[in-house]
């Protein structure tokens, strides 16, 4: 057993140092490996390949290290946009002010605990690596060619498992451990998982892909091909159907209206949505009628059984756990002990959760680099170039969905939706600063004399 370990570790090591040569030499094909590599791999459980960390986080840090070793030897100013100074905001004050409330209470803090603290950390490496990566049209059309592929992997496996098709819930149970279950549920539908480990993060990935797929057809993107964005959007409505996840089910139509609304246009290729959705539900209906019968509202309430629940555990243990315990700024993400131990892992409110790191400064700077977003997507609806208009039609619906979404879990934890939501903040990111070069209002940090900087338009503050 031991013998077969080292080519194992070595072909691990070879490809680690292939990914940082590729990385330090094209930055773009490193990120593209993120945006393939991530999806496949995000169900992953934290050690199960690398030790302590996920592959997720491992293969960040090489794609960063490369990154870093291509820029080093390159004089660039660096320059802070708006939403750069948000998304700073936002990701490090979710780490330090739980750190400071950890430190100053003097609070039993795991390494469990501390990597939980960090992981703003990452949102903020993906968003500056897409923001800051120089990508050609071809990079650009391949690297988003690549995103949507993988949601198309996702979705098919997804509808592999809910079909029962030979040895696939077999596998994905072995490779991709499925999610501890709530207390007191009794569900008997099964609900996949696919290789994100989680079913709402299979909703939702599949949501964000839907909205992308949909914003390039109707900025009229010459660049891809309609019937594969057509055939992306059936494959990724028809998991989200399959996950039977009603967040990411409701909040699809709005995005829809908020993307034909920006672009304009009612893109052809959204035919292709209705047919897979009514597909998905005769294909699966004793799954989804099952599903329907356990939701169903008591009491007379509109609410599903699964969402009054929540809100039962949120009014009885959650708020007031909090108000009790430095609701102002935190608990530094640890929960009180007057939250029953089974259900510490079941905040289930994105907002809520929040408030736990980072109290109320939390709060605000959420809904800060989430205003901060959907204001950025905005300012390219006027743009001349159908990709500026197609990302910001994506960052706003995403945007949107995501403030909705945090009602019902913590969506921006889950591996693979968080990275495919800050990449394409990345990108919108970068594209306000090549549509507005000089007049965009910015930080500009450099080694430079001010008078270089002045004549290439850039203001020192």
């Amino acid at each position: 057993m031991i013998q077969a370990f080292p080519p194992l570790i070595a072909a691990g090591a070879l490809a680690v140092a292939a990914l940082f040569v590729v990385t330090a030499r094209r930055p773009a094909v490193g990120c593209m490996v993120l945006a393939i590599a991530i999806p496949l791999t995000g169900g992953m459980a934290r050690g199960s390949v690398v030790p302590l960390l996920r592959v997720n986080e491992a293969l960040l840090l090489i794609v960063a290290a490369g990154m870093l070793v291509h820029e080093l030897p390159r004089r660039r100013t660096l320059t802070f946009t708006g939403l750069d100074l948000a998304v700073i905001a936002f990701s490090l004050g979710g780490v330090l002010l739980p750190w400071a409330v950890i430190k100053l209470s003097a609070g039993d803090a795991d390494t469990t605990t501390w990597l939980t603290i960090l992981s703003p950390v990452q949102y903020l490496v993906v968003y500056l690596l897409f923001s800051r990566v120089d990508l050609s049209e071809r990079d650009l059309r391949l690297l988003i060619n690549i995103t949507l592929l993988s949601s198309v992997i996702v979705a098919l496996v997804a509808l592999a498992e809910l079909a029962n098709a030979p040895g696939v819930r077999q596998v994905i149970a072995g490779y991709y451990p499925p999610p501890p279950r709530a207390p007191g549920d009794v569900s008997t539908v099964y609900r996949p998982t696919s290789l994100l480990g989680h079913f709402s993060a299979v909703g939702a990935f599949g949501l964000f892909n839907m909205i992308l797929a949909l914003a390039l057809a109707a900025a009229r993107h010459k660049g891809f091909r309609s019937i594969w964005l057509g055939a992306v959007m059936a494959l990724n409505v028809a998991a989200i159907l399959a996950t039977e996840t009603w967040a990411p089910l409701l909040a699809a139509p709005l995005a829809v209206l908020i993307i034909v609304l920006y672009a304009r246009h009612v893109p052809w290729q959204l035919g292709f949505a209705p047919p897979a959705f009514l597909g998905a539900v005769i294909a699966f209906w004793p799954s989804v009628s099952a599903r329907l019968l356990e939701q169903r509202g008591v009491r007379g309430s509109l609410l599903p059984e699964s969402m009054q629940v929540r809100v039962g555990y949120w009014q009885d243990f959650f708020v007031p756990s909090l108000l009790n315990h430095q609701a102002w700024f935190g608990t530094g993400t640890l929960i009180p002990s007057e939250v029953p131990r089974p259900l510490v892992e079941f905040v289930d409110n994105g907002y809520l959760w929040m408030a736990y790191r980072a109290g109320v400064p939390g709060v605000l700077l959420m809904l800060l680099v989430l205003g901060a977003i959907a204001v950025a997507g905005l300012r390219l609806r006027d743009g001349l170039q159908p990709w500026h208009v197609a990302l910001g039609a994506s960052c706003l619906a995403m945007v949107v969905s995501v403030a909705l979404l945090e009602v019902t879990s913590e969506y921006l934890t889950f591996t693979s939706v968080s990275q495919e939501f800050w990449m394409l903040v990345g990108l919108l990111g970068a594209a306000l600063t090549q549509r507005h070069p000089a007049g965009a209002r910015f930080v500009a940090l450099s080694a430079q004399p001010p008078g270089r900087l002045h004549r290439r338009g850039l203001p020192v503050r």
